[in-house]
């Protein structure tokens, strides 16, 4: 593993640790309102909000699907072609009659 690798590791890690409470809370939330795919308003709205507090640039209703979004974050001290490109797709969406027992709630925390 490069040594930048430790860096970003102890990134994701600080973030993660700073976060927990609110992370926590989000797959609560998403666990205690079950909606079916393309129809996640609640959690489509939860999610999107919590990114944008936190400097995301957000565009919902992504690709014209109205419960999809894509985030995207710069640091300040980016350097293209130095620093890793990262992209996460998650999915926050309920089985029908039995909810998330699927655990999508708690990849939408991702």
């Amino acid at each position: 593993m490069p040594a930048s690798s430790n860096i970003y590791e102890k990134i994701v890690v600080d973030s993660l640790d700073r976060n927990k409470t609110d992370l926590n809370d989000i797959s609560q939330q998403i666990w205690k309102k079950p909606e079916e795919k393309f129809a996640e308003k609640f959690a489509h709205g939860l999610l999107t909000d919590f990114l944008e507090k936190r400097g995301f640039a957000v565009t919902r209703a992504y690709k014209e699907v109205e419960t999809a979004f894509r985030a995207e974050f710069q640091s300040a001290n980016y350097k293209q072609g130095e620093d890793p490109t990262i992209a996460v797709l998650c999915e926050y969406d309920a089985l029908p009659e039995i909810g998330h027992a699927c655990g999508h709630n708690l990849i939408a925390e991702v």
